[in-house]
């Protein structure tokens, strides 16, 4: 909703935003103080660019028969209450913007998704859907590259990040790339360097920041015999960042899933903590595309 707010500036006369808090904050310091988080994990510490309205009496919610947040509820011009609505609705609505805005929009917002070893195909059309702009395959050069549309993709992940590191996340370890034109995006065969390893959008620098003062925090852990994937997932559950075992490695066999991992810490910086545990292992993390990157030290991974 920042986003649409944002970029819909010159229709700013054809639609509001406002925003309904629940009554479990009585007053603005304390709903501040409730959202320092949500800001900094999801918002890219912004302040919500419309207004917001405390209701602290639990009226509205009542009025309006809210049951679950969030809930998005759409007034017509009239005053007509028209119902429960996803965003896509509020845009049909609105005037539709150029190819190029949309793109633009469309890679810095974030997508929540799970993909679990995915065929490349499905995955790209869950993010085609999820991000709701055209992405399609250049058939022609995945034959040239050797690439199906059904290669298996090595990658687990179930997380919250932006379209351009899923992307980038997901296509790296197939030496494949992106490229935009007047249809949307094209998924064609990379050129040059990994499409990862260029400028850093201001998400991307954003959820850096705050992975790198993650590591930073200590932490204490005793794992014996536990698989390369059970530590990434503890370390997820721990810091709620995502810990991603990289599909590149993972696809060169460089990097198993099952590798088993024993060691423990107390009271030690998780940055310094992981180079103690995975080391020995030939195993190395790195922050990239807003996960941290678990890779063979063997192949260094691209980093922003």
């Amino acid at each position: 909703m920042i986003d649409l707010y944002e970029t819909r500036e010159k229709d700013r006369d054809k639609f509001e935003i406002i925003a309904f808090h629940d009554g479990t904050v009585k007053d603005f310091k304390e709903l501040d103080e409730k959202l320092k988080t949500v800001k900094k994990m999801y918002w890219r510490d912004r302040d919500l660019p419309f207004p917001i309205l405390l209701d602290s009496t639990g009226q509205t919610i009542k009025d309006y028969g809210v049951r679950a947040f969030p809930t998005t509820i759409l007034i017509d011009p009239e005053g007509k209450l028209v119902g429960e609505a996803r965003e896509e609705q509020l845009e049909a609505k609105l005037p539709e913007l150029p190819i190029t805005i949309r793109l633009a929009k469309a890679m810095d917002k974030n997508v929540s998704y799970s993909l679990d070893d995915p065929q490349l195909d499905q995955a790209i059309k869950m993010l085609s859907t999820l991000a709701r702009i055209p992405i399609r395959l250049d058939q022609e050069k995945f034959k040239t590259a050797g690439v199906a549309p059904s290669t298996k993709v090595p990658y687990k992940m179930q997380g919250f990040v932006s379209l351009r590191s899923a992307l980038n996340l997901l296509l790296d370890g197939l030496d494949l790339g992106y490229e935009q034109d007047d249809q949307g995006l094209l998924i064609t065969a990379r050129k040059g360097e990994a499409s990862s390893s260029g400028k850093l959008s201001e998400p991307q620098r954003a959820c850096a920041e705050r992975i790198q003062k993650t590591l930073e925090r200590k932490v204490s852990f005793d794992f014996k015999d536990k698989s390369l994937a059970e530590v990434a997932q503890h370390f997820e559950q721990q810091t709620q960042e995502n810990f991603v075992l990289e599909p590149a490695a993972r696809r060169a066999g460089l990097l198993n899933p099952n590798t088993l991992v024993t060691g423990s810490a107390k009271d030690v910086p998780l940055g310094e903590a992981l180079e103690k545990l995975l080391g020995p292992l030939g195993v190395r993390f790195v922050v990239r595309d807003e996960v941290v990157v678990l890779s063979a030290k063997s192949r260094a991974p691209s980093a922003n």
